[in-house]
Protein backbone atom coordinates (compact mmCIF):
# COMPACT_ATOMS: atom_id res chain seq x y z
CA UNK A 1 0.00 0.00 0.00
CA UNK A 2 0.89 3.14 -1.24
CA UNK A 3 1.72 6.33 1.58
CA UNK A 4 -0.61 9.39 0.96
CA UNK A 5 2.08 11.62 1.39
CA UNK A 6 4.01 9.77 -1.51
CA UNK A 7 1.09 9.97 -3.61
CA UNK A 8 0.58 13.56 -3.21
CA UNK A 9 4.42 13.82 -4.12
CA UNK A 10 3.31 11.92 -7.45
CA UNK A 11 0.84 13.87 -8.00
CA UNK A 12 2.48 17.31 -7.45
CA UNK A 13 5.18 15.51 -10.49
CA UNK A 14 2.77 14.91 -12.79
CA UNK A 15 1.16 18.16 -12.46
CA UNK A 16 4.54 19.95 -12.73
CA UNK A 17 4.98 18.20 -16.28
CA UNK A 18 1.95 18.79 -17.73
CA UNK A 19 2.45 22.65 -17.36
CA UNK A 20 3.49 25.42 -19.68
CA UNK A 21 6.78 26.15 -20.33
CA UNK A 22 8.32 29.54 -18.52
CA UNK A 23 7.61 32.46 -19.84
CA UNK A 24 11.25 33.01 -20.46
CA UNK A 25 11.94 29.59 -22.61
CA UNK A 26 8.99 30.45 -24.83
CA UNK A 27 10.05 34.14 -26.07
CA UNK A 28 13.15 32.24 -26.40
CA UNK A 29 11.85 30.24 -28.77
CA UNK A 30 9.50 32.64 -30.43
CA UNK A 31 12.34 34.85 -31.12
CA UNK A 32 13.93 31.34 -32.99
CA UNK A 33 11.61 30.96 -35.05
CA UNK A 34 11.54 34.64 -35.94
CA UNK A 35 15.36 34.78 -36.78
CA UNK A 36 14.27 31.70 -38.91
CA UNK A 37 11.83 33.34 -40.94
CA UNK A 38 14.02 36.30 -41.25
CA UNK A 39 17.11 33.93 -42.53
CA UNK A 40 14.45 32.36 -44.98
CA UNK A 41 13.36 35.90 -46.04
CA UNK A 42 16.37 37.75 -47.31
CA UNK A 43 17.63 34.03 -48.85
CA UNK A 44 14.37 34.68 -50.65
CA UNK A 45 15.39 37.95 -51.74
CA UNK A 46 18.56 36.62 -52.64
CA UNK A 47 17.27 34.02 -55.06
CA UNK A 48 15.22 36.38 -56.61
CA UNK A 49 18.01 38.68 -57.46
CA UNK A 50 19.34 35.64 -60.06
CA UNK A 51 16.63 35.59 -62.06
CA UNK A 52 15.54 39.14 -65.07
CA UNK A 53 12.02 40.30 -65.64
CA UNK A 54 10.70 38.17 -67.42
CA UNK A 55 9.54 40.35 -71.06
CA UNK A 56 5.59 39.42 -72.44
CA UNK A 57 5.28 37.62 -74.87
CA UNK A 58 8.09 34.98 -73.28
CA UNK A 59 8.28 31.48 -74.99
CA UNK A 60 9.75 28.93 -73.07
CA UNK A 61 11.87 26.03 -74.79
CA UNK A 62 14.55 23.85 -74.50
CA UNK A 63 14.87 22.28 -77.67
CA UNK A 64 17.49 23.51 -79.24
CA UNK A 65 19.99 23.32 -76.11
CA UNK A 66 18.66 19.64 -75.61
CA UNK A 67 20.41 19.05 -79.19
CA UNK A 68 24.16 20.07 -77.88
CA UNK A 69 26.26 20.00 -74.98
CA UNK A 70 25.19 23.76 -74.46
CA UNK A 71 22.33 22.74 -72.03
CA UNK A 72 24.88 22.18 -69.49
CA UNK A 73 25.59 25.43 -69.23
CA UNK A 74 23.93 29.01 -68.84
CA UNK A 75 21.83 29.78 -71.97
CA UNK A 76 21.62 33.22 -72.64
CA UNK A 77 20.24 35.58 -69.95
CA UNK A 78 19.99 32.13 -67.57
CA UNK A 79 22.20 32.65 -64.72
CA UNK A 80 23.12 29.49 -62.16
CA UNK A 81 21.57 29.35 -59.02
CA UNK A 82 23.74 28.22 -56.25
CA UNK A 83 23.47 25.27 -54.23
CA UNK A 84 22.60 27.02 -50.78
CA UNK A 85 19.47 28.83 -52.70
CA UNK A 86 17.82 25.85 -54.70
CA UNK A 87 16.52 24.10 -51.36
CA UNK A 88 14.01 27.29 -51.42
CA UNK A 89 13.04 25.65 -55.20
CA UNK A 90 12.11 22.66 -53.59
CA UNK A 91 15.68 21.31 -55.26
CA UNK A 92 18.02 19.25 -53.33
CA UNK A 93 21.56 19.91 -53.41
CA UNK A 94 22.69 19.59 -57.32
CA UNK A 95 25.09 16.45 -58.56
CA UNK A 96 27.68 17.72 -61.59
CA UNK A 97 26.03 17.71 -64.47
CA UNK A 98 22.94 18.39 -62.97
CA UNK A 99 22.83 22.37 -61.92
CA UNK A 100 19.80 24.49 -61.53
CA UNK A 101 19.26 27.73 -63.68
CA UNK A 102 17.42 30.67 -62.90
CA UNK A 103 15.42 31.77 -66.52
CA UNK A 104 13.41 34.95 -65.76
CA UNK A 105 10.58 36.09 -63.04
CA UNK A 106 7.37 37.04 -63.44
CA UNK A 107 4.92 39.41 -60.88
CA UNK A 108 1.58 38.08 -60.66
CA UNK A 109 0.37 39.95 -57.54
CA UNK A 110 1.58 41.73 -54.55
CA UNK A 111 2.49 38.45 -52.73
CA UNK A 112 3.54 36.34 -55.62
CA UNK A 113 6.21 35.93 -58.16
CA UNK A 114 6.20 33.84 -60.77
CA UNK A 115 9.50 31.94 -60.88
CA UNK A 116 11.14 30.27 -64.19
CA UNK A 117 13.72 27.69 -63.56
CA UNK A 118 15.74 25.61 -65.65
CA UNK A 119 15.94 22.33 -63.71
CA UNK A 120 17.29 18.57 -63.77
CA UNK A 121 14.87 16.47 -66.27
CA UNK A 122 15.48 12.97 -66.94
CA UNK A 123 19.62 13.20 -67.71
CA UNK A 124 20.33 16.86 -68.35
CA UNK A 125 19.24 20.06 -67.36
CA UNK A 126 16.39 20.08 -70.01
CA UNK A 127 13.33 20.88 -67.57
CA UNK A 128 11.79 24.52 -67.57
CA UNK A 129 9.52 25.20 -64.36
CA UNK A 130 7.39 27.82 -63.17
CA UNK A 131 7.05 27.75 -59.11
CA UNK A 132 4.47 30.54 -57.64
CA UNK A 133 6.49 31.18 -55.07
CA UNK A 134 4.52 33.55 -51.87
CA UNK A 135 7.05 36.50 -51.36
CA UNK A 136 5.72 36.85 -47.77
CA UNK A 137 6.23 33.52 -46.60
CA UNK A 138 7.95 32.50 -48.62
CA UNK A 139 6.34 29.12 -49.78
CA UNK A 140 5.57 27.58 -53.09
CA UNK A 141 2.47 27.82 -53.84
CA UNK A 142 2.61 25.74 -56.88
CA UNK A 143 4.93 23.91 -59.26
CA UNK A 144 4.35 23.80 -63.28
CA UNK A 145 6.14 21.97 -65.81
CA UNK A 146 6.29 24.48 -68.92
CA UNK A 147 9.00 23.26 -70.96
CA UNK A 148 10.97 19.48 -71.54
CA UNK A 149 12.65 18.22 -74.45
CA UNK A 150 13.02 14.06 -73.70
CA UNK A 151 13.93 11.22 -76.35
CA UNK A 152 14.89 7.59 -75.30
CA UNK A 153 14.40 3.99 -77.05
CA UNK A 154 11.41 5.82 -79.29
CA UNK A 155 9.82 7.60 -76.30
CA UNK A 156 10.38 11.20 -76.93
CA UNK A 157 8.30 14.27 -75.30
CA UNK A 158 8.61 18.14 -76.20
CA UNK A 159 6.63 20.92 -74.40
CA UNK A 160 6.88 23.90 -75.17
CA UNK A 161 5.24 27.33 -73.40
CA UNK A 162 4.41 30.95 -74.17
CA UNK A 163 3.21 33.31 -71.92
CA UNK A 164 1.17 36.04 -72.95
CA UNK A 165 -0.64 38.56 -71.40
CA UNK A 166 -4.35 39.21 -73.05
CA UNK A 167 -5.97 42.35 -74.36
CA UNK A 168 -8.12 41.91 -71.21
CA UNK A 169 -4.76 42.33 -69.25
CA UNK A 170 -4.56 38.73 -68.15
CA UNK A 171 -1.92 36.21 -67.84
CA UNK A 172 -2.01 33.18 -69.97
CA UNK A 173 -0.02 30.22 -70.92
CA UNK A 174 -0.14 28.55 -74.06
CA UNK A 175 1.25 25.05 -73.74
CA UNK A 176 2.04 22.80 -76.90
CA UNK A 177 2.89 19.42 -76.11
CA UNK A 178 4.03 16.28 -78.49
CA UNK A 179 3.91 12.75 -77.31
CA UNK A 180 5.57 9.92 -78.93
CA UNK A 181 5.76 6.19 -78.12
CA UNK A 182 6.44 2.90 -79.89
CA UNK A 183 3.98 0.01 -80.28
CA UNK A 184 6.15 -2.61 -80.98
CA UNK A 185 10.05 -3.72 -79.04
CA UNK A 186 11.42 -3.19 -82.81
CA UNK A 187 10.26 0.44 -82.45
CA UNK A 188 9.32 0.40 -86.42
CA UNK A 189 5.82 1.58 -85.23
CA UNK A 190 5.91 4.94 -83.58
CA UNK A 191 2.71 6.96 -82.67
CA UNK A 192 2.68 10.49 -81.77
CA UNK A 193 -0.32 12.61 -80.21
CA UNK A 194 -0.16 16.40 -80.53
CA UNK A 195 -2.06 18.66 -78.20
CA UNK A 196 -2.40 22.17 -76.60
CA UNK A 197 -3.51 23.84 -73.52
CA UNK A 198 -4.50 26.37 -72.18
CA UNK A 199 -4.04 27.86 -68.63
CA UNK A 200 -4.85 31.21 -66.81
CA UNK A 201 -3.68 32.36 -63.23
CA UNK A 202 -5.32 32.28 -60.58
CA UNK A 203 -4.97 34.18 -56.88
CA UNK A 204 -1.77 31.08 -56.19
CA UNK A 205 -2.47 28.46 -58.69
CA UNK A 206 -2.99 27.85 -62.62
CA UNK A 207 -6.77 26.86 -63.88
CA UNK A 208 -6.73 24.86 -66.91
CA UNK A 209 -9.34 26.91 -69.64
CA UNK A 210 -8.72 24.64 -72.84
CA UNK A 211 -7.29 21.61 -74.07
CA UNK A 212 -7.12 20.50 -77.79
CA UNK A 213 -5.74 16.77 -79.37
CA UNK A 214 -4.04 18.55 -82.57
CA UNK A 215 -2.92 15.77 -84.08
CA UNK A 216 -2.58 11.96 -83.88
CA UNK A 217 0.03 10.28 -86.44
Amino acid sequence: MIKKPYLLLLSAYFYGCQQEAPAGLKTESYQSAKNVAAHDSLRLQQLLRYYPEARLPLKLSTEVAAKDTSIMSPLPGEKLVPDSLTRLLGIGANSAGNDVFAVSKLLLSKERVGLFTRVPGEYDPSKIKLSIVNTRTGQIDADFEVAETYGDAGVSYVRTTDVIRTPEGSLQLLVNQANCWPLDEELSNIKCVDSSFIYKFGNSDLRLMNKKKLKEY
